[in-house]
């Protein structure tokens, strides 16, 4: 039977691929929102990139949305704070309800072939109640924006309803040529996002380090997406 504590590393790992996909699929679409964007690229380039992408519109307007799509419905997943989901809420909830069972020898014996054990047991701390509330504070902290994410995830995308805007209506291609800034997806600002990929990411590395010693970076992950991204755009402006 699997104990407490690997269930609870399992737990990081799935929210951790969410997240990653998450990051993967905002930063691409980022980059292919940027590309059109003149107060970014310039008047020129925008319109070019912009005249480029709508050759082939039939592939990038189904690939924007589906990237849209799976960036508000991996983040609603680490928000979700449904009964039996995983997420990071439930996941503080597991924590604090078998804390018991997250002490320094379940740590040892699911750890006897890491090679630096004696050393990171040595720095070993338990997860208490005065650790999970500083997690929840952080999560409260930025409840606003969760709550707008829910909304989006609720009335945009897990039902249809006609009376309100699409994911696209904020910016279609020629809002963005008009725009001053690429700032929001249905009143979710774009810095609001990147706040809840970072929240998420610093929450999960915090309790994954002080459960495991185990932290993790997305860094490179959105470097090569970028560069794959704008390597495709520059790809696109050499066909004639």
């Amino acid at each position: 039977m699997e104990s407490h504590f690997s269930i609870a590393i399992d737990k990081i790992e799935a929210l951790r691929s969410e997240l990653f996909s998450a990051i993967s699929s905002f930063r691409a679409f980022e980059v292919l929102r940027e590309s059109r964007a003149p107060n970014i690229k310039g008047d020129e380039t925008a319109q070019k990139n912009a005249r480029n992408i709508g050759q082939y519109k039939g592939f990038f307007n189904i690939a924007e949305r589906s990237m849209e799509t799976e960036f508000f419905v991996s983040l609603a997943k680490l928000y979700d704070s449904t009964s039996g989901a995983t997420s990071i809420p439930r996941l503080l909830n597991y924590l604090d309800s078998n804390s018991k069972y997250m002490g320094q020898e379940a740590f040892i014996k699911h750890n006897l072939n890491r090679e630096d054990l004696e050393e990171i047991t040595e720095e070993y701390m338990d997860i208490d109640a005065d650790f999970i509330d500083t997690m929840r504070l952080k999560l409260e902290s930025e409840l606003k924006s969760i709550e707008k994410l829910k909304t989006i995830r609720d009335k945009k995308i897990a039902h249809l309803e006609i009376s309100g805007a699409s994911l696209n209506s904020v910016y279609g291609d020629e809002d963005i040529q008009k725009t001053k800034e690429i700032d929001s997806i249905e009143h979710l600002t774009y810095g609001e996002i990147d706040k809840l990929i970072q929240l998420a990411l610093e929450i999960l590395n915090e309790v994954a380090s002080r459960l495991n010693k185990n932290v993790v970076w997305f860094g490179p992950l959105k470097d090569s997406v970028t560069g794959d991204t704008e390597s495709l755009i520059r790809l696109l402006n050499k066909v004639k």
